[in-house]
């Protein structure tokens, strides 16, 4: 319940912000999927929306950024970008490549320049992670102090950031 308040809530204020041609980005989770549930449909608002990160929530994939951006963009009347990538890959190397990739490469680069980003913090709870991170990964970020996630990235109660791929 309070999860869907605060989608309704962020689903005002969001419809507040928003203006023709707008470029939104938009990362993933429960209060992503409920805010976007929240927003009424045919607005008639010509914007783009694209994820800010690659595919992640294997799970429940209404909850991921692909579908939120498709989802988000048709209820606003607008259209949107999919990044076709894994939010976590291997190694800085793969990372790098994929980056390079002319759709995700596109498409990262309407995030980096969008108006709006919609996103929310996480905690850093190991049996909701366990699906997309490797119990050494996940070990290896508690120890390093992991206590929450923005997008896939996590920090330490200091607010450092550090990286699944790399820790």
């Amino acid at each position: 319940m309070v999860l869907q308040k605060l989608g309704e809530v962020a689903a005002y204020y969001l419809d507040n912000l928003l203006n023709d041609n707008m470029i939104l980005g938009i990362s993933w989770g429960n209060t992503m999927y409920h805010t976007v549930k929240a927003v009424k449909i045919s607005k008639n608002i010509p914007i783009t929306v694209v994820p800010i990160m690659g595919a992640a929530n294997v799970r429940t994939p209404e909850r991921d950024s692909l579908d939120l951006s498709k989802e988000l963009a048709y209820a606003y009347g607008g259209t949107y970008h999919c990044i076709y990538a894994p939010l976590f890959v291997n190694s800085e190397e793969v990372r790098d490549s994929l980056e390079q990739e002319s759709n995700i490469k596109g498409c990262l680069e309407f995030a980096r320049n969008a108006d709006i980003i919609l996103t929310s913090v996480g905690s850093i709870v190991y049996k909701s992670w366990k699906s997309y991170l490797s119990t050494r990964d996940l070990y290896n970020l508690e120890k390093k102090g992991a206590i929450g996630h923005i997008g896939g990235h996590f920090y330490d109660m200091e607010g450092n950031e550090g990286s699944a791929c790399i820790m």
